[in-house]
């Protein structure tokens, strides 16, 4: 899994009217939390992040401070509505281990749906054949009843 690069920006400015501005002005308040160092409150572009989440992505770079910080995506806060992202919060993950680890959960989360979805598939079309195979013995049987009919009425 590759990691996505956001562009990030520092706030100085906290608060409900503070938040409003900004998503209206196209950015997400977002915090990076955690790896023992403070809490960084920032802000991320809208429409980079929500093409990640598309993406599925969960694993990020963030040039935090003027450094590169490697972090998991902790949390999506959505609107009353969950039209809106309204908040975003990210974990350090400063040797990769974390990310790395997400990385193979993912994998392994996609093969157990793989499998799940043959094994629906197989037993669907064993139904299938069943009842394909039940209804042609149906037909058999009423088409050798309808023949054993007619020769007695002829008798």
């Amino acid at each position: 899994m590759e990691n996505i690069t956001l562009s990030t920006q520092s706030r100085e400015k906290f608060g409900t009217r503070a938040s409003i501005a900004l998503r209206a002005a196209g950015s997400i308040p977002a915090n990076v939390v955690g790896a023992g160092e403070p809490s960084v409150s920032l802000s991320i572009n809208q429409s980079e992040f929500e093409a990640a989440l598309r993406k599925e992505a969960r694993v990020f770079d963030l040039k935090v401070d003027g450094k590169k910080t490697v972090c998991i995506l902790r949390e999506v806060q959505w609107d009353y509505m969950g039209d809106l992202i309204q908040n975003v919060e990210f974990l350090r993950d400063p040797d990769g281990s974390a990310a790395q680890e997400q990385a193979e959960a993912a994998a392994a989360d996609e093969a157990e749906r793989d499998a799940a979805a043959k094994k629906v598939a197989e037993e669907a079309e064993a139904a299938a054949t069943a009842a394909l195979e039940a209804a042609e013995a149906a037909e058999d049987e009423a088409a050798e009843d309808g023949e054993g009919s007619s020769s007695d009425e002829e008798e």
